[in-house]
């Protein structure tokens, strides 16, 4: 996939986004039921999430990767670290209430 092929794909997936948005809220902001907090948190997602895709395709196009058993394997250390680290500082689980505690 060439330059002006991948922009032309990410142009045509952000015209369906906004026609979708633009389908669910006609008279935008009265429409709109979120604050201006969460929009800006919606947004900020959507961006990080644009440049995460674009740091992935570029990682995958542009390194000399090894095979994937090597790859795999070191995922699943990060992984299996990442889940230690997790249990180390959340030895209760990590707290998803938000409720304060009784």
């Amino acid at each position: 996939m060439n330059l002006s092929a991948a922009l032309t794909l990410i142009g045509v997936v952000l015209f369906a986004f906004l026609v979708i948005l633009g389908v669910a809220f006609p008279r935008t902001k009265a429409d709109w039921t979120l604050d201006r907090q969460r929009t800006v948190i919606l947004l900020l997602s959507g961006i990080f999430f644009a440049i995460m895709a674009i740091a992935v395709y570029y990682a995958v196009r542009y390194i000399n990767w090894p095979n994937r058993t090597t790859t795999g394997l070191y995922a699943m250390v990060v992984v299996f670290l990442i889940l230690v680290a997790v249990g180390l500082a959340y030895p209760q689980g990590v707290p998803l209430d938000k409720r304060p505690e009784k």
